[in-house]
């Protein structure tokens, strides 16, 4: 180029000094940038580059010339020119992934927890996940027959009470002590009634007047009375023990007798009722017999009618050979298809010689069929 222009130019530094005249141009080498003078303003104003690197852009709240909002707020627009601070409110928006529900109640979904997520390290097959009590989970084997302790001892399998391990603490009072009778004789009574029951003579402890009795000196009438062989004198003051605990036996409620809890043939016909309330009670239907198990010893004599047996079930094969006599035949029932004798030829003839019927054979040509009357057989002649 011919010519060049060259303005007065300094550093940022030599321009934060200087105030030029009014409308006076000079370069800031430092900012790279034009600087326009008032002739009073030192340093005066830098003009911003084309691509504004050397521009601050803060904007505040005065130079939106909106009203400030609270602390965490974010700015909005109605969607019409008009710009405000609000609250975001993500409580209600939907969450998804391993999680369900929103935001404000999320839900972890089902079978989305798992090794990776539990941070453990994955354990063998049928193992479980324990903690050491401070934080630590882990996988362990389970111990599925362990051993047993205190009171009891061997495994849970095989658990065994120790030796001495019960104590009269751990008694009920039923446990603790005996029943007893107390009556006094009169010189003429023999028969007491006892408070509990009695099993035998040698099941009670008994005195009179402190000394003790043979068994040999009472007897059991019944199980709650005692019967002495010799009346007790009179003002005698009578003690009955009765040696041993006693228990209460439960009766099963109604209906808690399971087939379980039967014995392999114990059911006997004893032990069946026939007074059973209904029909269906007492019937055996076809789901309790066992396939083949009724044979021809299960069924009484003509117990099967012609009602039992299913229509076209009975075939030649069930008719036993020669069975079938005339009285089992109706009237007029067998036609001439059904008749057959042997050795048959065009021309015979069957009549009755007065016990069977045979075939007369074919005669000779011209001759005619001829009767000798009356208990006689017919002939060709």
């Amino acid at each position: 180029m011919a010519k060049r222009v060259q303005r007065r130019r300094g550093t940022t530094t030599e321009h934060n000094t200087f105030t030029g005249y009014e409308g006076e141009i000079t370069v800031d080498i430092t900012k790279d940038t034009a600087v326009i003078h008032d002739g009073s303003t030192a340093g005066g104003f830098p003009l911003a580059r084309q691509d504004l690197n050397n521009v601050s852009l803060n904007i505040s709240i005065a130079d939106m010339n909106i009203v400030d909002g609270t602390n965490g707020q974010f700015l909005q627009t109605n969607g019409s020119g008009t710009m405000s601070f609000a609250t975001i409110d993500a409580s209600s928006t939907a969450v998804g992934g391993d999680v369900t529900g929103t935001v404000s109640n999320i839900q972890i979904a089902a079978n989305k927890v798992g090794i990776a997520e539990l941070n453990v390290s994955d354990g063998t097959a049928n193992q479980f996940l324990k903690t050491d009590g401070s934080g630590a989970l882990s996988f362990g084997t389970v111990v599925t027959d362990p051993t047993m302790g205190g009171d009891v001892g061997g495994t849970t399998s095989a658990s065994v009470i120790q030796a001495g391990a019960v104590e009269g603490s751990m008694l009920t009072a039923a446990l603790k002590q005996f029943t007893e009778d107390t009556f006094t004789g009169d010189g003429a009574t023999t028969t007491f009634t006892l408070t509990s029951i009695a099993a035998a003579t040698n099941a009670l402890m008994v005195s009179i007047d402190g000394i003790v009795q043979p068994t040999s000196a009472f007897a059991l009438p019944t199980s709650t009375s005692i019967q002495f062989t010799a009346a007790p004198p009179s003002s005698s003051k009578i003690i009955v023990l009765h040696l041993g605990f006693q228990s209460t036996v439960s009766t099963p409620a109604d209906g808690a007798i399971t087939t379980a809890k039967l014995g392999g043939n114990a059911v006997t016909d004893a032990k069946l009722s026939s007074s059973v309330g209904t029909d269906a009670q007492r019937a055996v239907t076809t789901n309790h017999i066992r396939d083949d198990a009724v044979t021809t010893a299960k069924i009484a004599a003509n117990a099967i009618t012609a009602s039992e047996i299913a229509a076209a079930t009975i075939t030649s094969t069930q008719i036993q050979n020669g069975t079938i006599v005339g009285d089992d035949i109706a009237d007029n029932s067998i036609g001439g298809t059904k008749i057959a004798l042997s050795n048959h030829a065009q021309g015979d003839i069957m009549y009755y010689d007065g016990s069977n019927w045979v075939r007369l054979g074919a005669g000779t040509a011209g001759q005619s069929l001829k009767t000798a009357g009356s208990g006689a057989n017919p002939y060709w002649g």
